[in-house]
């Protein structure tokens, strides 16, 4: 029997290649419902059924009382002067949006975009979320609502820490 969901919001990050085995049941469908509610997509499928040419795309489940508070997949892909971390979707139930989940999440991903030594985190956003993504200083790098943060380079000798939120599976 699984655990239930802990009381304040924590991050899950599933690597793609785990995911089907790794995944609780409940997780699987709440993701497939939000994301089809939300983006008009199957994250879930898309993420257990990959372009053979594509990274290996990882999960980031933020996960609360009530089950599913939202999530995002990513990837890292080489560009430009090293990594990028590529964010496909990001994701935050309805009736959990304006309390800080989104910022919880994000720098959940910034975080590992950090420790993965990504110069930069790109995305493309929906035209609604675009002043989000701003005020956490991303800025519109293309078409299509493109955005991009760039990230300083670690101080070399300086503990990044880790994250306390992320439980890796």
């Amino acid at each position: 029997m699984l655990p239930p969901p802990p009381l304040a919001p924590r991050a899950l990050n599933i690597p793609a290649s785990t995911l089907k085995e790794a995944a609780p049941a409940w997780l699987q469908q709440a993701i497939k419902t939000l994301s089809i509610e939300a983006l008009e997509a199957d994250a879930w499928d898309a993420l257990c059924n990959p372009d053979p040419e594509d990274p290996e795309w990882n999960l980031l489940a933020l996960v609360g009382p009530g089950g599913l508070v939202g999530f995002c997949t990513f990837a890292f892909f080489e560009e430009g002067p090293g990594v990028i971390m590529s964010v496909h979707h990001l994701v935050i139930a309805h009736s959990c949006r304006g309390v800080g989940f989104g910022r919880i999440l994000l720098a959940d991903l910034l975080h590992q975009a950090r420790e993965h030594g990504a110069w930069a985190v790109k995305l493309y956003s929906k035209s609604d979320a675009v002043g989000f993504y701003e005020k956490e200083g991303f800025e519109l790098a293309g078409p299509n609502f493109l955005m991009e943060l760039r990230l300083d380079p670690p101080i070399i000798g300086e503990d990044m820490g880790c994250c306390p939120r992320i439980s890796q599976f």
